[in-house]
């Protein structure tokens, strides 16, 4: 799942945006349209400067809304970014009105009016020199509530950004910060003072924000399309009318961007997308929770790598040089994703990279147990990560049971059932560390009827099912979900060998009237492979023409 992320104060730089303006009509617009609303020429402090007039509070505001609400606008509209596996949005302090409007909880022009007014109100509420604010890095949030009692006659000093770990900001009066950083400097704790107009989150801007209240009050808010995350909770929140009020003590509470982050990784987000000027929030993320995908978007490039980067599902396939494999391989490719194949036969894994050009392949043999784990390690470095694992590899030694040597009985279920077993077994450790995962194991018919002359077959396909369904019950709250598909008889190498008279025999019991296609097989695995089988788990799809009715 991914979470869109709008930056706050402290992102700006003049000419910012200006790649975008200059290619796309649409952001001439938005510029245009907030030219008009704040009666003076934004467009041009943004695109020109001069530094100081951007660096005014009252221009930064809504210099940064005009901006990332336009880099959002292009990513959709343009770009035709699907925000179906979008979960949160969220904004570092006046960010959140980007995510607001983004979210079509907020018009664009009453969020470029409120940020206006707010950056006004916020630099009115504490005279010129009066207040400070300092970063703090390296040290723990409650390390430094500690150092912050230790103060003698404190006014006001309060965390104002609990940024990442190890990067705090602190907010307050003149005297109090100074006090702190005389204490900073005796307990050897790094600091850099803050070049700002005004000391921004902390209680001396209740002034600005009891101005603020009835503006934000009289603006009408729908309930956004995404759930923001607010700063002054951490958590998610839809309702208008709490995300108002919300809005007015986030101008005097701290920003809990830190927990902000560590709540939307715990709610499965894998991948942070920043929209705007800058990359510092991605840098934020990337210091508080491991094992995530960060994107900054601020040029047009960086959108393009974006979306290839998302929309690149990473799977690895076994059994690939086969008739199903070679479908599984094509219908994965088709969609964009990079492919792993895998299987016995080199010369056929070669003609299939010389057919799909952009997949790679390795030969390897699940029958070697042992190296299965260091194979998923590869597999796993050489597609930077594994999304999706499709088991697919299998063989057959048919006879009659009373002619079945063991030898026989082991070889198919070592290859089928207990390969299967330990690429699962591997993969998932991967798929945790990435918050998710989709594993398919391919089955067969057999496994549920039984065939004649197939007990070994038939027990370790059978067996993979059951596997599957207690691989599910264990896995599914870690976001990853184990489906199986199981064929009827498909068009392959080995149905082609089946003799004319028995085949027909075959159709006959189809209701279907025909032999399956590999294509039947690979479209419904990247349907469990994709989003929209979220919610499906444990199950086992047949793919046999009604030959067999579960």
């Amino acid at each position: 799942m991914n979470a869109i992320l709008f930056p706050g104060q402290g992102s700006q730089i003049v000419g910012m945006g200006s790649e975008f303006y200059n290619n796309f009509d649409i952001v001439k617009k938005i510029f245009n349209e907030a030219d008009n609303k704040l009666n003076f020429k934004i467009s041009d402090i943004i695109l020109k400067g001069p530094e100081d007039e951007l660096k005014l509070t009252k221009n930064t505001q809504p210099a940064i809304l005009v901006v990332s609400f336009s880099i959002y606008t292009v990513l959709k509209k343009e770009f035709n970014f699907n925000l179906s596996t979008t979960k949160f949005f969220a904004g570092h302090s006046l960010g959140e009105y980007s995510a607001l409007v983004s979210s079509n909880s907020l018009s664009f022009s009453d969020a470029l009016y409120l940020l206006y007014e707010r950056g006004k109100s916020m630099q009115e509420a504490v005279p010129l020199g009066r207040g400070s604010m300092i970063a703090v890095m390296g040290s723990k949030i409650n390390e430094l509530k500690e150092l912050i009692h230790e103060i003698k006659d404190k006014k006001i000093c309060e965390i104002a950004n609990d940024n990442a770990e190890g990067q705090t900001i602190i907010s307050g009066d003149t005297d109090s910060i100074n006090f702190l950083k005389i204490i900073l400097k005796e307990k050897k704790k790094r600091f850099v003072p803050l070049n700002v107009s005004a000391p921004f989150h902390c209680s001396l801007m209740k002034p600005a924000a009891d101005k603020m209240k009835d503006k934000i009050n009289s603006i009408v808010f729908k309930k956004p399309e995404i759930d923001l995350i607010c700063n002054v909770t951490s958590m998610p929140e839809n309702q208008p009318d709490k995300i108002k009020e919300l809005l007015v003590q986030q101008i005097y509470s701290p920003v809990r961007w830190r927990e902000s982050i560590i709540n939307m990784h715990n709610q499965k987000v894998a991948n942070f997308i920043e929209i705007g000027p800058g990359k510092v929030l991605s840098g934020m993320v990337k210091r508080t929770v491991k094992n995530i995908n960060c994107f900054s978007i601020n040029s047009i490039d960086d959108m393009k790598k974006t979306i290839d980067e998302l929309k690149n599902k990473k799977v690895v396939i076994t059994g690939a040089t086969g008739g199903i494999g070679n479908s599984l391989v094509k219908k994965f490719a088709e969609s964009g994703s990079k492919i792993l194949a895998t299987g016995t036969n080199e010369d056929k894994l070669n003609k299939l990279k010389s057919e799909f050009k952009d997949i790679q392949v390795e030969k390897f043999n699940l029958g070697e147990h042992s190296k299965i784990e260091s194979f998923i390690d590869l597999a796993n470095d050489k597609l930077i990560g594994i999304d999706i694992l499709v088991n697919n590899a299998g063989i057959n030694l048919d006879s009659l049971t009373i002619r079945l040597t063991e030898e026989k009985w082991k070889k198919v279920l070592d290859i089928n059932l207990t390969s299967t077993f330990l690429m699962c077994k591997s993969a998932i450790k991967k798929m945790i560390k990435n918050k998710s995962g989709k594993i398919i194991n391919i089955t067969s018919i057999v496994g549920h009827t039984g065939n004649f002359g197939q007990t070994n077959y038939s027990a370790s396909k059978a067996g993979i099912v059951a596997f599957s369904k207690s691989l599910a019950l264990e896995y599914a709250k870690k976001n990853i979900n184990i489906n199986c598909v199981s064929p009827g008889f498909i068009k392959t190498e080995m149905t082609d060998k089946i003799p004319e008279e028995y085949k027909t025999k075959l159709i006959s019991r189809i209701p279907a009237g025909d032999l399956g296609t590999g294509d039947d097989v690979s479209n419904c695995v990247a349907f469990l492979a994709s989003d929209m089988a979220n919610y499906i788990n444990g199950e086992t799809i047949h793919v046999n023409g009604g030959m067999y009715m579960a």
